[in-house]
């Protein structure tokens, strides 16, 4: 009986089979001439004596190491949480393992990325949403020969391969949809323009708008800082009211920053979505559930790019792909109970015959 505290070899399973170190060797990497049934034999017995392939001296042999690395400024939200999660499905199925580093500034993004490189720990790195500094060193690295695939990018950065959803065409079917409940006087909260996503967002919202015919107001758009989305939603909210601003909807850069908007909304006596509609952006799982009938929000499958981001990093370790290609994923808007038809005013009918009020000559009757 095997001990299962004990390393096991490829020469384990081979004495267990019976056969030579490197017929098992072949085996174990899908060589093809190594006939089914041997095959199926020799994964038999690794399964049994719990077998778990030496990445080191893997790593010799094949020039991979199996791993891939993971470079994140934060996971704090459920969003960074949810592409992990994608990546840790796609690893599993290709037989790879993660390698997760928490990088909160640029220059330590940028270093850890270089590093990865020069120490060949990894076969390559996927970055989240990288730093504007440091597209030109990511570049470079790619160039190097170290595949390379961010996720929502900065800015387009030609010669790096990268995932992000479609967020031009998201913010237009979030504002479409406002604009087809009725809604003219439409708020956008946005997150840092500087960047591809609030640029291609601020976008889309103001393209729905010129394409429905209605008048762009910049006082109804609001830039806030990123990484406060709370902070960030109610002070979008605190900042019209202030001001007097005329709105009956609120189109926000996600759901965090729309949570903000309607705390901040239900603060001043203001109701979602009798008063104010608002949409977000993400569709996070919280979003279902959220206040009485969950969020109106565009959802972007970030499980899913999660899984298309290692997918294709894996293709550029193998060869398969050129680096530098922009991959765009679809997004698609779900409606639930944070939105609906804006309020109209009173309008005089007409037809209805109303007695005149008394002029000063004429003296009211007592009651």
């Amino acid at each position: 009986m095997h001990d299962p505290t004990e390393r096991v070899s490829i020469r384990d399973i081979a004495k267990a089979a019976e056969t030579s170190v490197s017929t098992v060797s072949r085996a174990l990497n899908d060589h093809p001439d190594v006939s089914p049934e041997t095959r199926e034999r020799i994964m038999r017995i690794a399964e049994a004596y719990g077998y778990e392939r030496n990445m080191f001296a893997h790593g010799l042999i094949s020039g991979r190491s199996g791993l891939i690395s993971v470079i994140m400024p934060n996971i704090d939200y459920d969003y960074q949480l949810q592409f992990l999660r994608g990546m840790a499905h796609a690893a599993e199925r290709f037989d790879q393992e993660l390698l997760l580093t928490v990088k909160e500034t640029a220059s330590d993004t940028i270093d850890a990325c270089r590093s990865l490189y020069r120490r060949g720990i990894s076969d390559g790195a996927i970055v989240f949403q990288p730093p504007v500094e440091g597209a030109a060193a990511l570049r470079e690295l790619q160039a190097a020969g170290f595949p390379m695939v961010a996720f929502h990018p900065p800015f387009p950065m030609p010669g790096l391969t990268s995932v992000e959803p479609m967020d031009h065409e998201g913010a237009m079917m979030a504002v479409r949809h406002l604009l087809a409940l009725g809604h003219q006087r439409i708020g956008i909260i946005v997150e840092d323009t500087q960047r591809t996503a609030g640029q291609e967002r601020l976008r889309g919202y103001e393209d729905a708008l010129r394409e429905a015919g209605v008048s762009l107001d910049p006082a109804l758009v609001i830039v806030v800082p990123p990484n406060q989305p709370h902070a960030s939603g109610r002070a979008g909210i605190q900042q019209w009211l202030a001001a007097g601003t005329d709105f009956s909807a609120v189109f926000c850069f996600n759901d965090l920053v729309a949570y903000g908007a309607i705390q901040e909304l239900a603060a001043h006596d203001r109701r979602v979505p009798e008063d104010v509609s608002v949409v977000g952006f993400d569709d996070i799982p919280a979003s279902l559930h959220y206040g009485r009938a969950g969020l109106t929000t565009v959802k972007q499958p970030i499980t899913q790019i999660g899984e298309l981001a290692l997918e294709t990093l894996l293709h550029l370790c193998d060869g398969g792909t050129t680096p530098g290609q922009r991959i765009q994923v679809p997004v698609e808007l779900v409606v639930r109970g944070t939105s609906s038809a804006a309020r109209q005013p009173r309008i005089w009918d007409d037809s209805v015959v109303r007695p005149e009020p008394p002029t000063a000559s004429e003296p009211l009757e007592p009651l």
